[in-house]
């Protein structure tokens, strides 16, 4: 395991996850904004499947984690640099929750058909159905073909923690992997 990530079992569900401090970097107006803050993801088990649990600031400072996370899985812990030019994706839905599972798809199928796996992100602008950001990634030899898809299943997108109502707080999102 790399610095930073940690293996446990908690309940009997095996858990690996990383912690990482981030630097985000949001467009506002004609102006770069930005912010330190920690996200976090997991992995954890499911029945013949893989979850992903995902925390952070913001909604989309989560899309940004869960896209590492999805990265770092497809790598199979490999430490990467992103090479190469950086790309736009844009991915619109009809709530959080079908945005978190279709920005993930998009990922796995430049994973798959491109042999191309995102490892740094950048968002430009989210909101509840909408999501443009940037990335740059690593070239592999072969399509990862580790997973199939990000599912509906157990999907969860919700504030936590000084919520109150308030829309304050954390966003905290489960998504199960079909692997």
């Amino acid at each position: 395991m790399g610095r930073g990530e940690l293996s446990y079992n908690r309940g009997g569900e095996n858990v690996i996850g990383c912690l990482v401090q981030v630097e985000t970097r949001v467009l506002h107006g004609l102006r770069w904004y930005q912010k330190k803050m920690s996200a976090s993801h997991e992995f954890f088990d499911h029945t013949s499947e893989l979850g992903l649990r995902i925390r952070a600031s913001s909604f989309a400072e989560l899309l940004a984690e869960a896209a590492r996370g999805l990265g770092k899985l497809m790598l199979r812990g490999r430490p990467a640099s992103s090479t190469g030019q950086w790309r736009a994706l844009e991915v619109n839905a009809t709530d959080r929750e079908a945005l978190l599972v279709d920005w993930l798809n998009e990922l796995i199928f430049h994973a798959e058909v491109e042999r191309w796996i995102a490892v740094e992100i950048e968002i430009v602008a989210a909101t509840d159905t909408m999501l443009s950001a940037r990335a740059r990634g690593v070239a592999v030899d072969e399509a990862p073909a580790l997973v199939k898809a990000a599912t509906h299943h157990g999907l969860s997108v919700r504030q936590v923690g000084g919520g109150g109502g308030g829309g304050g707080g954390d966003v905290e999102a489960e998504v199960v992997l079909d692997v």
